[in-house]
């Protein structure tokens, strides 16, 4: 739908590099990418992808029906192979996050996101994507493949259709000369 290559497209407008992070990656854990962060240039973009398949959400124990022996359970092993709700937003903007740097990160479900990671002050901008529309395809597709633009070719089916609306009795005379020849 465009949310990697609006990052791509912001560090090509900014003149800077783009680092791509996919949190689905299973062999990442959290020391790993400390280092990571650690390690990025410090004017960059940093692009964090499917942040909602690290297993960075909540879950309140009394909704689940768990004990708090299986949600530690359960935590201990998240952190061994993944990344931590707590260690997310320590890159975000705790001690471990550096000044200089575009944090983007992607998801399709936004819903699932904790809060604590998308409230305002920590997450400034939310874009939200969505399917293209016909007319946006049609107008893409000549942008890519046409050496008409989009607004031409709005004008020339507008116009099309002004010489066909209501004038359907209306017979074109010329492609019936050049047949009879």
């Amino acid at each position: 739908t465009g949310k990697t290559s609006l990052a791509s497209a912001l560090a090509g407008v900014f003149g800077v590099d783009i680092y791509v992070l996919s949190l689905q990656d299973p062999s990442l854990n959290e020391s790993i990418f400390q280092k990571l962060l650690s390690e990025v240039a410090t004017r960059c973009i940093i692009l964090l992808e499917d942040i909602d398949v690290a297993g960075m959400t909540r879950t309140p124990l009394l909704s689940t029906g768990i004990t708090v022996e299986q949600r530690l359970e359960q935590k201990s092993s998240a952190t061994s192979t993944g990344i931590s709700l707590s260690c997310l937003l320590n890159a975000v903007d705790g001690v471990s996050s550096q000044e200089g740097r575009i944090l983007v990160m992607s998801t399709n479900f936004p819903e699932s996101m904790d809060k604590a990671l998308t409230r305002p002050g920590r997450v400034d901008v939310h874009v939200q994507f969505e399917l293209p529309s016909r007319e946006q395809l049609h107008d893409l597709f000549l942008s890519i493949y046409s050496d008409v633009t989009p607004n031409e070719a709005r004008e020339e089916t507008t116009l099309e259709e002004e010489m066909h609306k209501g004038h359907s009795n209306v017979v074109d005379n010329s492609d019936t000369t050049s047949r009879s020849r």
